[in-house]
C-alpha cells in the first residue's frame, strides 16, 4: 500500500523518520538501486539475519512494527563494538 507520505515527502526526511522511531531496534537505509524495486531496508540488530525490504518506506514501517510486536528487541543488545542497541 502507498500513503501519500511516501509520494510528497523526500526520501531523507522518511529515512530519518523511520530511523527516530525505530533506529535502536533495526539499521535501517535506503538505496533507491536497491533490491528488486525495493530501496527500503531495515535489519536487525539482534539479529542481522533477519532482513526486510520493501517498496515504500510505509511499508517497511508496517513490517517493522509487525515483527517487533511478535519479537521485541531485548533491552541491553550489545553490537560488535560492545555499544548497547
Amino acid at each position: 500500500m502507498v500513503r501519500p507520505d511516501d509520494l510528497t515527502v523526500p526520501e531523507d526526511v522518511l529515512l530519518r523518520d523511520l530511523r527516530y522511531h525505530w533506529g535502536e531496534a533495526y539499521v535501517i537505509s535506503f538505496d533507491p538501486d536497491g533490491d528488486e524495486g525495493n530501496p527500503w531496508l531495515a535489519v536487525r540488530r539482534d539479529d542481522p539475519a533477519a532482513v526486510f525490504r520493501r517498496e515504500t518506506s510505509s511499508a517497511l514501517r508496517d513490517t517493522m512494527r509487525i515483527n517487533y510486536r511478535e519479537h521485541p528487541v531485548p533491552r541491553g543488545v550489545r553490537d560488535e563494538g560492545g555499544l548497547d542497541l
